[in-house]
């Protein structure tokens, strides 16, 4: 199975040269709202093709993609992105667990989908604010054995013990129903792994199902609308001058691979929509991140022997399902999470002790590519 599902993301970018130094991957794996400018039927079909395509590019990697997404942000001028986003989910995270605890509730049941080193940093968070692990119960989520062994080991490593303060489940969000009981989680925590939900709808819903009257869900993400349209790919890609400099000694094929992105995406000539100045900023930074920071981490780690240029288990793709925080704040509305910070006294509270004043929160003054978004389930789960 494996193997077919990683086909399609490589299949797929084999319409492209061999010396495209960019991996596409399925576009299957947008936003499902966005399938139509795409070519894409919205399908259950495609749907499930993309959580396939998901969840093999991610259940193969390990530290050396860690490495190569962080590198990557760094060659792109952003500095330690995908750290400055953990410590701050961490910093919430933490407060979350403090009101609860103040306000009487028991054992906090917490699930982490996308388990790995943002665990690290929840669990250091917590260590140095000195919080009794024996009021807290850790299931940790994720695709990949490797990262989730980076949670685990590190739990173990601090005397948190298997089955008495965690448990690991080899999977993703969409697989919760599966295994854990409706109305049952506290906190339900993410890093930079809700732009890999591309009918987000539907997995806030199996995440809000299980989570109990007044839980909490926190979003760390990358928020830019990478994916919105073609015609954004596009100018990056074929137009501007920057990537053409950076990529024009190996990118022989570029014509050829212009036009071959024009005969499959036909709005590639449209007017992209405007999305305000804080997401439109968000997605010339994460252009940024895509068309400068990857070929650059790319080609070092090639060259250091680390990857290979194609085909590589520790690639990505650029073809994912972020979303601006106005749609993740929709999709947490649909599913039954109250958002706002003066409807929801207890969401206030944690991010007034967390020194948060607004959510989302944005970690960048110009920029919406990096925010926390929390919601309170006001639902009911469905048994």
């Amino acid at each position: 199975m494996t193997s077919n599902i990683i086909d399609s993301n490589l299949a797929f970018d084999a319409k492209f040269s061999p010396d495209m130094p960019y991996a596409l991957g399925d576009p299957r794996k947008i936003r499902w709202d966005k399938y139509g400018l795409f070519g894409l039927q919205q399908t259950k079909e495609n749907v499930l093709s993309g959580y396939g395509a998901y969840s093999s590019e991610w259940e193969r990697g390990g530290p050396v993609q860690n490495d190569f997404v962080s590198a990557a942000a760094k060659n792109a001028g952003f500095g330690d992105s995908s750290n400055q986003l953990r410590e701050a989910g961490a910093n919430l995270v933490y407060h979350a667990f403090q009101v609860l605890i103040e306000q009487g509730w028991g054992t906090i049941n917490y699930a982490e989908p996308g388990a790995g080193l943002s665990t690290v940093f929840v669990i250091k968070e917590l260590q140095k604010n000195k919080f009794d692990f024996d009021r807290c119960f850790f299931i940790l989520i994720e695709p990949s054995d490797e990262r989730l062994k980076i949670a685990t080991d590190y739990l173990k490593s601090v005397d948190l013990k298997e089955g008495q303060h965690f448990v690991s489940i080899h999977g993703r969000n969409v697989d919760i129903a599966e295994n854990i009981l409706p109305g049952t989680l506290d906190i339900v925590y993410s890093v930079a792994t809700d732009h890999h939900s591309h009918y987000p709808y539907h997995e806030r819903k199996i995440e809000a199902n299980a989570t109990r009257g007044g839980g909490i869900k926190i979003n760390a993400e990358w928020c830019p609308p990478t994916c919105y349209h073609p015609s954004m790919l596009y100018e990056w890609l074929f137009i501007n001058d920057e990537v053409h400099e950076l990529t024009r000694d190996v990118w022989k094929s570029k014509g050829n691979d212009e036009k071959m992105f024009e005969r499959l995406f036909p709005q590639y000539s449209d007017a992209y929509p405007d999305l305000g100045q804080l997401n439109m900023q968000a997605w010339k930074e994460i252009m940024q991140f895509w068309m400068i920071g990857y070929p650059q981490a790319k080609l070092a780690m090639v060259d250091a022997g680390k990857m290979a240029l194609k085909g590589d288990p520790n690639d990505i793709f650029l073809f994912e399902a972020h979303s601006i925080p106005e749609d993740v704040v929709k999709s947490l509305k649909e599913a039954g999470y109250e958002t706002s910070l003066e409807k929801s006294p207890l969401l206030a509270e944690i991010y007034e002790n967390a020194g948060l004043i607004e959510n989302p929160h944005r970690l960048l003054a110009d920029s919406n590519r990096l925010a926390i978004i929390s919601g309170e389930y006001v639902g009911k789960p469905q048994q």
